[in-house]
């Protein structure tokens, strides 16, 4: 059998991220985060380092996560243009230098020690220093739980983090980033995020509902409240002569009462 011809791709609701925390020096600035978020390669780090069928994130919703009054995917009905763009990310820094009035300046980098984490960490600090002069990385290794506790006593500055979704609707991960909530490792704060977020819990009208969580994830991503790096995703051997095999990025994964097998 030529497996090759059985291969599938399947994508899951875990999206991995940078939280930057907004309590430290220099990454209060817009500039500068938007620098960060356009000069590291997605591209590289799922198709070099991972190479596992996840995709690049330029989004905080995940695909395939929640379907709209439409019948849509938010993905498909809230279209975000790729960030990566090293000339774009340098002309910010040169901004961002003149706003802060300085040259250099060093940030670190937390992520835990499971997996691939080491690779992408040292990754993103070889994109972020040779890309934009003057910027240090410092690489911070802990254990997933002294990382977890330390980013959410707020004794971090850029954190290498993920987040998976408790149920299939896109408040699952746009809630986290509300003023005072519990996984706002950052302290994010927007006015503007925070009363759209509150008119999505205030209207029942699902139309209104839906456009409402699509302006607040672009407000949260124009702002660089995070920076999101990839999807998790997988492979999976599926016969071509079975069907109706249904993949899930929420609760079970797979769900096999519907499957066929074709003549």
């Amino acid at each position: 059998m030529d497996k090759r011809h059985h291969y599938k791709n399947v994508l899951d609701g875990y999206l991995w991220y940078l939280a930057i925390n907004f309590q430290t020096p220099g990454l209060e600035n817009d500039h500068l985060r938007k620098a960060f978020s356009k000069v590291i390669d997605k591209e590289q780090i799922v198709n070099a380092i991972l190479k596992d069928g996840s995709i690049a994130a330029d989004y905080f919703v995940p695909e395939k996560l929640a379907t709209g009054p439409d019948g849509k995917d938010f993905r498909e009905t809230s279209p975000i243009s790729k960030a990566y763009n090293v000339p774009e990310a340098q002309e910010l820094w040169e901004k961002a230098k003149a706003e802060l009035g300085v040259d250099n300046i060093t940030f670190e980098l937390m992520y835990e020690e499971e997996g691939s984490m080491k690779s992408i960490a040292e990754f993103i600090k070889s994109q972020v220093e040779s890309n934009l002069p003057g910027v240090s990385i410092k690489l911070v290794s802990l254990p997933k739980k002294i990382r977890v506790d330390r980013m959410r006593q707020k004794d971090f500055q850029i954190g290498l983090t993920r987040w998976g979704p408790d149920y299939a609707d896109p408040t699952t991960y746009l809630n986290l980033m509300v003023q005072g909530a519990n996984y706002n490792y950052g302290s994010y704060e927007s006015e503007q995020y925070n009363q759209l977020m509150k008119e999505v819990g205030d209207t029942d009208d699902m139309d209104v509902r839906w456009k409402k969580l699509q302006e607040a994830e672009k407000v949260l991503l124009e702002d660089v409240g995070v920076i999101p790096l990839y999807q998790v995703g997988g492979a999976t051997l599926v016969r071509n002569s079975v069907e109706g095999i249904e993949n899930h990025t929420v609760g079970v994964p797979y769900i096999y009462k519907n499957v066929v097998k074709l003549k």
